[in-house]
Formats: structure tokens, C-alpha cells, sequence
């Protein structure tokens, strides 16, 4: 009988349940890659599941999953936040904030991890995983000594208590890598039972291994033993290398087991292959994860008949309504980007509009919209009033003669904020009918941790950054590093640099052409971010010049530090640009995120913003005010909020501070608040 048999049947009928000793080396080997070096901005913990958000200004937001028992890998779901954090994660709060990991390491081959974390005074801690069968996660000194732990326990060779010496669990064998192997295997069935009894190792990987040296044995006539040091040696690099191939396996359409590597012993089975182990891991054990954050919560709640039909046409109207905004804002977008054609283009349109010609001019819109990347449903023309209504995907943007391209553009970002409007009337309608079975929509989700995934961070929010009013993309450096990532990788030629002229700005860049509108508010930018605002300015004068203008290369016998820059030729200024800045909320799905910009373009892109100039705040206790204010409304509406204090603050202008104005879900935010 072939050595794979019993394990693909098994797999068949069973689920893997946690994290083998193979899937720990692998997944230790991807993490010691991802976040060393990276500094714990928090965490968070619901029932037994651990949360790390981890950050750094290259690679952003990441999240370390810890479920004890289970797994630890990165993941793409956040979920609710209790008010008030347990002992266990408060404890890890207060030594472990702002600390950075340092190492990941698997203790010999055995399912435990240690994390070892140094803080800012130069203080040592390890954070042990135990992903063994009881599970648990330790807080450990410089000296090895238990801090805390998410279980204190008692077993027969070891206690897990504070202030003693961590002792890990007895060792169930030997690590199969290392394993000298006895020259009498002489057969795969001695093999199985040496690599079962003998070392640590799961039953899955003990027949992946006997079904590799069988295949050997077979193939290439080698005998057992030394098939079995090429096939542990083969596994050996492979992990080392970190050349995985992280699949989810499926049977019958269920999710039967996942690997780092392809198990030939499951040869024949549904397979999905995933960029990183870490995705794969999330796939399999999501649903576990769902589990054991909202198993405390009982649905309460019974609709009848008739009120679910109500409210599921309420969220249909609520979607579309949502869906022709997203469309809209995606046309303007096109349209800004070729926003001269457009002019161009719907000048002669409107010539041919006056001439009745009306087939021409429905063949010349559709061609160009086509071109932009717009497919177009309808055109129908009103001749009386000179004007048409374009179709796109249930979308409808009327255009009068004479209409410019700036202010179709506007029209259609001002038609999409109707539509979202609309969809927070839908969202209200559905409130009010939930309000009718005598339970508060917020009361119950407060009661409820929601499991969500949050979508990845876009690869331009590492910069400051906005969406100008006519929806083209505006870069602004953090510091010297992204200043000069910005002009090396992302200014061309006839992009558009832009300076406060001041020293200690930062460099913000707008790529291709815009209008006077978008340059303006791209000085606001490098203004308010500028040291300018530290000063107390109200004003300051900005320059702009094309990226061909700027280079790297100083005259003869001169040096550049980092960060700076030549520019050649003439500059062209704007005066006495305001140094006045809005913090605004967008939500998505479930979630909801910070963005800031100037007031012209942000109130474009939602109806909730506070409006900021240089005063006497310290910016570090607005931040905690905002995040407050944020918690308190994410709880109400019910939404996952994703923000840490240090993202607030990297959105602030570098001094003290005041409020100008409140709009929106603002309107109730006060600094002096102590909610």
C-alpha cells in the first residue's frame, strides 16, 4: 500500500486544527523577514485572541495574529476593540509600546516562538507563543522570568507563574533536521515508526516525508536511508531558503489543511497557491478566528418577514446609490487625468450640438469617453436647452454647452456626492427600521466584536497625500528620506515640484498636467507641513518648478545634503499661501480612515472634517482627543476603526495648533473634551 494513502484519506475527513512544527518554521522564517525592525504601535486582545499592530514608515500597518494553540501570522482582519482592554493586553500596552522587535526564532523544532523586543530604554523582553495543544502567550524579562501570561498554569514538570523562571514544555523528541538516522531503516514502514516516535514531529509531515523517500526508493533505487537525508535535507533548504509555496488545500469545497509547501502526499486535491504563508494561514483559520472573537455574542434579534424585506430593499437602494457615487468619482478621476482633450473634445462636440448633428456628436463623445476608459450606456440630447446626458453604468452626467472640462469634472464629483448623501439617507432608513424591534443597532454591536478585513494601505499613503478637487493625486515627503524618494522615483520632467520657501519643507509633487486649482492646493500642502507653521505663520510664500528644473548634481566643489536639491531656472511663485489644514473621516465598508489635506479638496471628499491653523494646542494632546473622539464614534456607529495615535500624528502640521472648524460627525468635537 503506498505510504500516502491513510494521510489523504485522513485529510479527507479531517481539518488541520493548528500550526504543525514544519508550518512553525516556516512561518517563523517569513516573520523574522516581514517585521524585525518594525515598532509595536499597539495591541489588542478579545477573549484568547492577540493582536500586534506593528508600523514602520516603509512598510506601514501590519498586524501579528496571535491565536495561543493555533496559529501566528500576519493578517488582513482587524476587529472591534473593547473599551476597556483586559489585564493581560494592558500589561503588554504599558512595556511594549513603541518597542521594536528585534527576532523571531522557533525554539529547536518545536511548536513554540519567542519574540524578542527591546524598548526605548534599552530594556530586553521575549514574548513567548505556545502554539502546543493547551496554548498560551508569556511575557519574559532580561532574565527569563515570567512578567505575565495570558493563562497561569500548573502542570506536572512545569508552572507557569509570575516571577518564575520560564520553563518550556518538556520536548517531545528530536528535531527531525538534525536526527541522526540508524542504518537499520531499512524499510518506509521503520522509517514512519522512527520519525513518530522519535522525533518532534506531526503525523502529516511524517507521511509527506515517507512519501517522498518511497517515491525515491522507487524511482531512483536509493535506499532508505539515504533517501530519507536527501528528502530532509531537500525540506531543510527549502525552509531555510524560504522558497515556499503556501497553498490551502480543499476537499469536496472545504478547506481541509494548509502547507508552506506542496505535500505531494495530498496529490490530487483542490489546491489554492497564495503570495505568502502568512496569506495562506489567514485564508485557512479566518473562519476560526470569526470563531473565538464573536463566540461571547447571541444574536438578540428576530426580524419578521416583512421587516427584513424592507430593510434589504433599503440596502439595495443603499448599494446602488453607493455604486453610482463610486462610478462617478471614477469617470471625474479619468477625466482629470486628460483634462485639456476634454476641453478640446467637448468643444467641438457642443459646435456640433448648434449644427444638429447630433449622430456625429454621439459617436465623437462615446469615442473619446472609450479612449479614456469610460464605457458609455446612452448619450441622449436635449436640442432646446443645447445639452446631453451621458449614461455610464446607471450613472447619469448631464453636460450643458459650454460646460469647460474643470467643471464637468466638477459636476460629476458634485453629483457623486449627492449620491453619497443618498446612501446615508438609505443607511438612516435602515437604522430607524432597526430602531422598531426595540434594540439600538450601536447598543448591540458594542456588545459585538465584528471580524473584518481591512483593506491593504495604498502604496502612496507612506506620503502625505490627497485627491486635489479635480482628483488628481498630490505626494508630499515626511522627511528628508521621502523627499528624495519622491523626486527620484515619482517627479518626471514635466511633473510639478513644488516648495515652501522656507528652509524645512517638505517637497510635494504633482505628476502631469493640472489646473491652477490643483497647483494651489498643492502649496497648502508643503505649507502647512513646512516649518513655517511651527513658527506661528500664518502665511508663506510657495514656488513651483518642473521636474526637469530639479536635480541632485551640485556645481563644482559643492555638496547636497540628503534631502535637498538644485533648482536651475526660473521659479514661479504663489504668495501668502494660508497654513490652514482639514482632518476628515471617509468610510469604507465597516471601517472608516483619517485623511488630511486642504479644506478645498477634502470637503470634496466628504462631509466630515475638522479645519486646523497654527495656535497654541499641543498637537500630541489633539491627537489623543481625535483618537478618542474616533473611538467613541466608531463604537456608536458600529464601525472597526483602524488608527493608531502615531498615524494621527504623522497627519499633523509639525506645531502647536487650533480648531477653525468642525463640520459633519465633527460638529460634536470639542479639545476640551474628556470623553
Amino acid at each position: 500500500m503506498p505510504c500516502g494513502v491513510s494521510t489523504l484519506n485522513s485529510v479527507k475527513t479531517g481539518t488541520k486544527k493548528a500550526l504543525t512544527s514544519l508550518d512553525v518554521r516556516a512561518i517563523v522564517k517569513e516573520l523574522s523577514q516581514a517585521i524585525t525592525g518594525l515598532y509595536i504601535s499597539n495591541i489588542y486582545q478579545v477573549n484568547e485572541v492577540v493582536l500586534f499592530k506593528l508600523h514602520s514608515s516603509l512598510k506601514g500597518t501590519l498586524r501579528l495574529l496571535i491565536i495561543p494553540g493555533v496559529t501566528l501570522h500576519l493578517t488582513k482582519f482587524d476587529f472591534t476593540k473593547p473599551s476597556m482592554p483586559p489585564p493581560f493586553s494592558k500589561t503588554l500596552r504599558r512595556l511594549l509600546k513603541r518597542a521594536i522587535i528585534e527576532e523571531v526564532s522557533q525554539l529547536d523544532f518545536d511548536r513554540i516562538v519567542f519574540i524578542k523586543i527591546k524598548d526605548g530604554e534599552n530594556k530586553s523582553y521575549t514574548v513567548v507563543v505556545e502554539l502546543i495543544r493547551e496554548g498560551n502567550i508569556i511575557l519574559l524579562d532580561e532574565a527569563g522570568k515570567i512578567i505575565t501570561a495570558l493563562y497561569m498554569r500548573e502542570f506536572r514538570d512545569r508552572v507557569v507563574k509570575k516571577g518564575l523562571k520560564y520553563i518550556p514544555p518538556p520536548r517531545r523528541g528530536e528535531d527531525p533536521f538534525e536526527v541522526s538516522f540508524p542504518d537499520e531503516l531499512d524499510t518506509v514502514e521503520k522509517l514512519r515508526d522512527f520519525l513518530t516516535s522519535g522525533c518532534s514531529i506531526s503525523r502529516e509531515t511524517v507521511e509527506e516525508i515517507c512519501f517522498r523517500v518511497k517515491k525515491l526508493v522507487e524511482q531512483h533505487g536509493l535506499s532508505v536511508k539515504n533517501a530519507v537525508l536527501k528528502v530532509v535535507d531537500e525540506l531543510k533548504s527549502i525552509l531555510m531558503d524560504g522558497r515556499l509555496k503556501p497553498n490551502v488545500i480543499y476537499s469536496s469545497g472545504l478547506k481541509v489543511n494548509v502547507h508552506p509547501l506542496i505535500f505531494g502526499v495530498e496529490e490530487g486535491l483542490e489546491r489554492k497557491f497564495y503570495a505568502t504563508f502568512s496569506e495562506a494561514l489567514d485564508e485557512y483559520f479566518g473562519d476560526v478566528l470569526k470563531e473565538k472573537i464573536e463566540r461571547d455574542f447571541h444574536e438578540e434579534v428576530r426580524f419578521t418577514s416583512r421587516l427584513k424585506a424592507s430593510l434589504k430593499e433599503a440596502e439595495k437602494r443603499k448599494e446602488e446609490f453607493e455604486e453610482r457615487a463610486r462610478i462617478l468619482r471614477q469617470v471625474a478621476f479619468l477625466l482629470s487625468s486628460r483634462i485639456h482633450e476634454v476641453d478640446e473634445v467637448f468643444s467641438k462636440i457642443y459646435g456640433m450640438i448648434e449644427e444638429k448633428s447630433f449622430k456625429t456628436a454621439c459617436s465623437m463623445a462615446k469615442n473619446f469617453l472609450s479612449s479614456v476608459g469610460i464605457k458609455v450606456d446612452k448619450i441622449e440630447f436635449d436640442p432646446a436647452l443645447k445639452s446631453m446626458k451621458i449614461r455610464v453604468e446607471g450613472a447619469e452626467i448631464e453636460v450643458e454647452k459650454g460646460d469647460s472640462g474643470g467643471k464637468i469634472v466638477s459636476k460629476i464629483f458634485s453629483e457623486a456626492k449627492k449620491y453619497e448623501r443618498k446612501a446615508e439617507k438609505a443607511e438612516e432608513i435602515i437604522t430607524k427600521k432597526l430602531s422598531k424591534t426595540h434594540l439600538k443597532q450601536p447598543e448591540l454591536l458594542k456588545r459585538r466584536m465584528i471580524v473584518k478585513a481591512v483593506k491593504s494601505r495604498r502604496w502612496y499613503e507612506k506620503f502625505h497625500w490627497f485627491f486635489s478637487s479635480e482628483g488628481i493625486l498630490v505626494l508630499g515627503g515626511r522627511d528628508a528620506t521621502q523627499n528624495e524618494v519622491l523626486v527620484k522615483r515619482y517627479l518626471g520632467e514635466g511633473d510639478i515640484f513644488v516648495h515652501a520657501d522656507i528652509h524645512g519643507a517638505p517637497v510635494v509633487v504633482v505628476r502631469g498636467e493640472c489646473s491652477g486649482e490643483t497647483l494651489f492646493e498643492a502649496a497648502v500642502l508643503t505649507a502647512v507641513y513646512s516649518n513655517a507653521w511651527k513658527a506661528g505663520f500664518t502665511v508663506v510664500d510657495v514656488f513651483w518648478v518642473y521636474g526637469r528644473q530639479v536635480s541632485k548634481s551640485p556645481p563644482s566643489g559643492q555638496y547636497l545634503k540628503k534631502g535637498s536639491f538644485m533648482i536651475y531656472g526660473k521659479r514661479n511663485y504663489i504668495r501668502h499661501v494660508p497654513l490652514k489644514l482639514a482632518l476628515g473621516i471617509i468610510f469604507e465598508e465597516e471601517s472608516f480612515r483619517l485623511i488630511a489635506g486642504p479644506v478645498s479638496a477634502i470637503s470634496k471628499a466628504t462631509d466630515n472634517y475638522i479645519v486646523i491653523v497654527p495656535g497654541r494646542i499641543d498637537r500630541r494632546v489633539f491627537a489623543r482627543k481625535v483618537k478618542t473622539f474616533l473611538e467613541k464614534l466608531s463604537r456608536e456607529k458600529g464601525y472597526i476603526l483602524d488608527i493608531e495615535l502615531q498615524e494621527i500624528m504623522e497627519k499633523l502640521p509639525p506645531g502647536d495648533l487650533e480648531v477653525r472648524e468642525v463640520k459633519g460627525l465633527f460638529e460634536g468635537f470639542r479639545v476640551g473634551d474628556n470623553a
